[in-house]
């Protein structure tokens, strides 16, 4: 098949079941890694809920929203067009991120792209999340910021405010219940109760743009697409407005995480020495050197060109290919 002038070679039934015996094999070597990639986003889930906890222990004057350059420039959205913005993250970000890594297991790799086997991408982006929330967590847990939307924000009596103008101390008194606002209560909530779009507090940093970046960085190293990074670069600038604007973050979330995200991936980059460093070459010789197995003909170069991955760039390497 021919798309846009490139052609397209899908796998046989018989070589999908050798390719995804292969994954499993790499994700059975790489399980230590894969598994506390998992297990810290079940802890920043924990964290999350803690988090949301601790709004309870704040004074009404303390639950106010904060000053925002962002909120004064950006009118406020409506509960329905808040969630304009989980549309953009889902159907933007995530769902074409999900169908180019799911198609891996699909598509045989050709000469002019980088090897791309599932099993370490998923190891890259668990990784990557998976620091960035631990980070995440340290920041909103050792200082509580009150949260901006509507369910976080503390209600009051109108009458009852108007009575009291001139004793803005008695703030307390005026308070009404926010039907909206449920902080988990029990063990139970706060070690199982899983609700990352509605939770309070856990502001610092954004995590909508954690795994959008996140999402988009792995996308731009395993396909190299300019037209691709455009795109989802401007939906991600998008997002970030609706986010502010739908008060689910302060601004300083969204920049904050807008840099340190991509400061994460490039150490991994950099630091990290596995097949998925910037300088690796995913060859059968190396997948041999670094499992102890054989990979299958189809799922890596095993002759010619290999694309050696850089942070910024593909260079086309000569390589000499020791035979497995």
């Amino acid at each position: 098949m021919k798309i846009a002038g490139c052609t397209i070679t899908f796998r046989t039934i018989n070589e999908l079941k050798v390719h995804l015996l292969f994954e499993l094999k790499i994700i059975l070597a790489e399980w230590k890694l894969i598994l506390i990639g998992l297990l810290c986003q079940y802890i920043h889930s924990i964290f999350h809920n803690l988090a949301y906890w601790m709004q309870m222990k704040l004074t009404p004057e303390q639950r106010m929203p904060l000053y925002d350059q962002g909120f004064e420039l950006l009118p406020e959205l409506t509960d329905a067009q808040a969630n304009i913005s989980e549309y953009l993250v889902f159907g933007g970000i995530f769902g074409p991120s999900i169908v180019l890594f799911v198609s891996i297991l699909f598509i045989k790799p050709s000469g002019k792209s980088p090897p791309r086997l599932l099993s370490l991408l998923a190891k890259r982006v668990l990784l990557q999340t998976g620091m960035c929330l631990m980070l995440r967590c340290v920041s909103f847990l050792v200082t509580s910021l009150p949260g901006a939307a509507p369910h976080c924000r503390p209600t009051f009596n109108a009458t009852c405010l108007d009575v009291n103008a001139a004793n803005p101390g008695k703030l307390a008194l005026c308070m009404t219940p926010n039907p909206y606002f449920k902080p988990p209560t029990t063990a139970v909530d706060m070690f199982f109760h899983i609700d990352a779009l509605n939770g309070c507090g856990d502001l610092m940093f954004s995590s909508h743009t954690t795994y959008t970046m996140s999402f988009i960085l792995a996308v731009f190293k395993y396909w190299r697409n300019k037209y691709v990074l455009v795109a989802m670069l401007l939906l991600q600038i998008a997002i970030a407005f609706v986010i502010v604007a739908a008060r689910k973050h302060y601004t300083l979330d969204v920049i904050v995480a807008l840099y340190v995200v991509p400061m994460v991936w490039f150490i991994q980059e950099a630091y990290h020495c596995d097949l998925n460093h910037k300088d690796a070459e995913v060859t059968p010789a190396a997948i041999k050197a670094a499992y102890g197995f054989d990979a299958p003909d189809d799922s890596v170069p095993t002759t010619g060109q290999v694309l050696m991955q850089t942070s910024f760039h593909e260079t086309e390497t000569p390589t000499t290919m020791v035979a497995p």
